[in-house]
């Protein structure tokens, strides 16, 4: 039981003792209701403390009828009281249902109006009734006008006008809401809207005490390239939930093409490779020139001398404590061969972004592990062939796939390409290579003519005659070939013996660090 309750009951007390001098039924109800006032804030329930301090609002002015107007003013204690049990019981039964209503006002006057309806009716009997009633209401609206202008100190904003992300990737920004207001209010953050990303909060609801600032993270996931407006509704309302103020931020979205940011990874990938392979060859000359010989591998430790090995090589300590001439072993890891078929026959933009992007961060991924690995690489649509790369190392792959893209950009290229995409004459693809189950004669031979049309299967036709197996293929295409040509592609190579390895494609800023910090290693370790 806190001051506030037992001022109020010294309240009552002291209208006891005056309703015994006034009238004896007065002063037995008024001790009814005394008895109830005191048994529901022992018992600390609050639907008994409503009834008990809404039945003392409307009937103390009746049990003192003979001051008249006065008697009126003389429940006044018991409305605040009334009102702070009700918003109390409020915040804890009711849901964020409530605030998500079109309702513009608080849920305890939405509570207050509703329950004092049928004395409302009663008014029209009873000029003390009608006195009282509209006293009842006065307050309450006195009430939400204070509540209201203090909810109107609440500021809240982005800490960007414009959000930025790119397709595939996630980007994180912060709402911020400073309470300038005299009392603690809630705040309730509705669910993100947009139709180009997905957003999500870092929380929901807050009680945000006076004079303090809240930060909530928004992180925002592209989905579709280009521009939009995000929807973010915040929801105030009071400690007392008299006033509900809401809030509606749309910040301008911009969803940028993710092979944009991987083109950026590989011209930065390409310059350290470049540097590093400088430096490469600075070491091996200066090696050379003073010590006469030249390191030719990683230095993988020390093996036999055997007639012909260069007396520059042989390791004197390691050869005195072994009683036998050994010399170092400088080995370079043997290359493995590597073909990539993309196919950028798509319908979408979305699409193509897709195709390119997943493109750069297979040879982005694969020029880190092994830049000097073979490659043959096919760039192509349904029409024509855009690039092919035969025999040459990956790093010299994803240059001149760099450069190609840099000439021709993607909006360009995309209106050169045309999907004519024909729905397969079987159902061979009903996800029977996904779950490995072999197609039959039949169901080969249905997608024979289909296949032969394809450039990447010629272009693996050609390759299959110098390459033989073992060797790694990435199909790189879109999701409406998955269930095309390729499936049949995928049965005929794993037939032959080559292995179907996935193409990589993490998310574009995991890749651009990848490409930025990774470790190279080119032949020989660099010095330092």
């Amino acid at each position: 039981m806190n001051v506030k309750a037992l001022s109020v009951m010294a309240y009552t007390v002291v209208l006891l003792l005056i309703a015994y001098f006034i009238n004896t039924v007065s002063f037995i109800a008024l001790l009814l209701l005394f008895i109830l006032q005191l048994l529901s804030e022992i018992k600390n329930v609050l639907k008994l403390k409503i009834i008990a301090y809404f039945t003392l609002f409307f009937s103390v002015p009746l049990f003192f009828s003979v001051y008249d107007v006065v008697s009126v003013a003389l429940s006044i204690p018991y409305f605040f009281m009334l009102i702070d049990n009700i918003s109390k019981l409020a915040s804890k039964r009711v849901t964020m249902g409530f605030l998500r209503t079109k309702v513009k006002i608080g849920y305890s006057v939405y509570a207050s109006s509703i329950i004092a309806l049928p004395i409302t009716i009663l008014s029209i009997f009873n000029t003390q009734i009608l006195y009282t009633i509209a006293l009842y209401y006065s307050l309450l609206f006195v009430q939400f006008m204070i509540a209201n202008k203090e909810l109107s100190k609440v500021n809240v904003s982005l800490n960007s006008y414009t959000l930025r992300v790119f397709k595939g990737d996630e980007n994180s920004y912060e709402v911020i809401v400073s309470n300038k207001s005299k009392n603690s209010v809630n705040i309730y953050l509705e669910t993100p809207t947009c139709e180009n990303v997905k957003a999500t909060l870092s929380r929901k609801f807050k009680v945000l005490s006076k004079g303090e600032q809240l930060k909530i993270g928004l992180k925002i996931y592209g989905k579709l390239i280009g521009e939009s407006v995000l929807t973010l509704k915040i929801i105030l309302t009071d400690n007392n939930l008299l006033a509900k103020k809401t809030i509606a931020l749309k910040p301008k979205v911009i969803v940028i093409p993710q092979y944009k940011l991987a083109l950026r990874a590989a011209i930065i990938l390409l310059s350290r490779l470049a540097q590093l392979q400088r430096t490469v060859k600075l070491t091996e000359y200066t090696v050379k020139g003073l010590t006469g010989r030249t390191r030719r591998g990683e230095y993988y430790g020390v093996r036999a001398y055997v007639p012909g090995d260069e007396i520059s090589s042989i390791h004197w300590k390691k050869s005195v404590s072994k009683q036998t001439l050994v010399v170092k072993d400088y080995r370079r890891k043997p290359f493995g061969t590597l073909i990539v078929l993309c196919d950028l026959t798509s319908k979408t933009f979305n699409e193509l972004d897709d195709l390119v992007y997943t493109l750069l961060s297979t040879l982005i991924y694969e020029t880190l592990r092994d830049p000097m690995q073979t490659i043959y690489l096919a760039i192509y649509d349904k029409q024509r062939m855009h690039l092919n790369v035969v025999g040459e190392n990956v790093s010299r792959a994803l240059l001149k796939t760099v450069k190609y893209l840099q000439k021709t950009p993607l909006k360009t290229l995309k209106e050169a390409i045309e999907a004519h995409l024909d729905k397969p004459s079987l159902e061979v693809l009903r996800s029977s290579i996904v779950k490995n189950i072999p197609l039959t004669v039949a169901e080969v031979s249905g997608l024979k003519d289909k296949l032969f049309e394809n450039n990447g299967y010629v272009f693996l036709s050609k390759i299959a005659k110098v390459v033989k197996p073992p060797a790694n293929i990435v199909l790189i295409h879109g999701n409406v070939l998955e269930k095309h040509t390729y499936s049949l592609v995928e049965y005929n190579v794993k037939t032959i013996g080559y292995s179907i390895v996935e193409a990589k494609k993490p998310k574009p800023r995991i890749l651009y660090e990848k490409a930025k910090k990774e470790p190279l290693i080119v032949g020989v370790k660099p010095i330092g």
